[in-house]
């Protein structure tokens, strides 16, 4: 990444923290310029992020990544992607109701970030440093974990979108405890050191 793209990526970034803070009072009644403080900081962010999804498939950033570290960050880069473009999206009221309203969806919002976007990075990276070696368990694990974090997302939204239209989804808490076990089998086949 040039110098440029890299100080406007990071400014963007720093400048967007402290308006950011508003995008989690939007189920409250705030003022105008609370809200315009919001929808600044969630379009700034994603501008941010297109910086860098420019950069990275314009210039291919990091031509040295290992193929098991360039997965695992490709799904980090799209998780993040997907949570700034959610919290734009949460700006506008009708959607606000709904991101702040579900239980399942609110979870499901966090589980991106914290599994999706943060995991899936620090993974990324250990893999590339040789912090975790590459090995067939490891590989065989972190495809077990993306898999869990996958079916994770998709049933919470699925629960969430079940609750607007007012439809029970039957078993959800005993398949996300078995989707738990999926993506704590792959945890352990991570720290698996055999080849």
């Amino acid at each position: 990444m040039n110098v440029n793209a890299s100080q406007m990526l990071w400014r963007l970034l720093a400048l967007s923290v402290v308006p950011g803070f508003f995008l989690s009072t939007l189920w409250m009644v705030i003022p105008g310029w609370m809200y315009a403080l919001a929808v600044l900081a969630a379009v700034t962010q994603l501008a941010a992020v297109f910086i860098f999804l420019r950069e990275w498939f314009s210039k291919k950033l990091f031509p040295n990544i290992k193929p098991i570290a360039k997965y695992c960050m490709l799904l980090s880069l799209s998780a993040v992607t997907l949570k700034f473009m959610l919290q734009l999206l949460s700006c506008i009221p009708p959607f606000s109701i709904y991101a702040f309203g579900y239980r399942p969806l609110v979870i499901a919002f966090l589980h991106l970030v914290l599994l999706g976007f943060v995991s899936l990075f620090i993974l990324g990276y250990f893999f590339q440093s040789g912090l975790v070696p590459v090995n067939g368990w490891n590989k065989k694990g972190i495809y077990v974990f993306t898999a869990g974090i996958v079916l994770n997302e998709v049933l919470l939204i699925l629960q969430g979108l079940g609750a607007i239209a007012y439809i029970s989804i039957p078993y959800t808490n005993e398949i996300l405890w078995c989707i738990a076990i999926i993506m704590l089998s792959g945890v352990f086949m991570l720290n698996r050191r055999s080849a």
